[in-house]
């Protein structure tokens, strides 16, 4: 009960903010070797997601990257 109560809420903001930062750093990742491959993929629709400011079509992208395959 300790744990849950005191110890799991300071460990969540650290680790969410490291997933959060690798997240980034694989779609970062994705656009610039989709660039230079010239493949199109999701790094190229998210870049075209976020020029065009379309928010569900990046929500829906996030979902799929986020997923962990359960």
């Amino acid at each position: 009960m300790v744990r849950r109560r005191h110890a799991l809420p300071n460990a969540l903001l650290p680790t969410t903010t490291l997933v959060f930062l690798h997240l980034g750093m694989v779609v970062s990742g994705a656009i610039t070797v989709e660039a230079v491959y010239s493949w199109p993929g999701l790094g190229q629709l998210t870049a075209e997601a976020l020029e065009a400011k379309d928010l569900p079509l990046l929500q829906g992208i996030f979902i799929v990257l986020a997923d962990d395959g359960c």
